[in-house]
């Protein structure tokens, strides 16, 4: 019921790739032009093309790895570089999304305990469709902003 996977938008992927492209480009165009002694300071171009390849790298396994997922009645958030959170419908006593002056926002599923159980920052990737809302609407869960 309501099962849903929310990810990072297609052309982020894209981009990446493009930008990893260039990375190697430069790379191979650096080592080449210095190789041929064509002048001493090229091999800044190897310097930059590494600069987008690894930040290119990171940017497609950030891509690969990070997700908001709802199957079988359970919310998980796969972070980047930190362990998986998850939690089952039935444990959720309700959400809180803390809006800030940036272009984040702090969303954080509370335990009838009061525990966390799930907190990340989000852009609106995760409202951006309303699957979200709607899964929480289906399933009894309140939801809270605060500005």
């Amino acid at each position: 019921m309501n099962n849903f996977e929310i990810r990072a938008p297609k052309w982020s992927y894209v981009l990446f790739v493009v930008m990893l492209c260039l990375g190697i480009a430069l790379i191979i165009a650096g080592v080449a032009l210095q190789l041929a002694k064509v002048n001493e300071t090229i091999f800044a171009l190897a310097i930059m093309g590494a600069f987008f390849a690894i930040l290119s790298l990171l940017g497609i396994y950030a891509y690969k790895k990070e997700s908001f997922i709802l199957e079988g009645g359970v919310y998980t958030y796969n972070k980047v570089f930190k362990k998986s959170q998850s939690a089952h419908v039935h444990e959720i006593s309700h959400i809180e999304v803390t809006v800030g002056s940036g272009m984040f926002m702090n969303v954080e599923f509370y335990g009838k305990d009061g525990s966390k159980l799930i907190n990340f920052l989000d852009d609106g990737t995760a409202f951006k469709d309303g699957i979200f809302e709607k899964s929480l609407e289906a399933y009894n869960i309140p939801l809270n902003f605060n500005y």
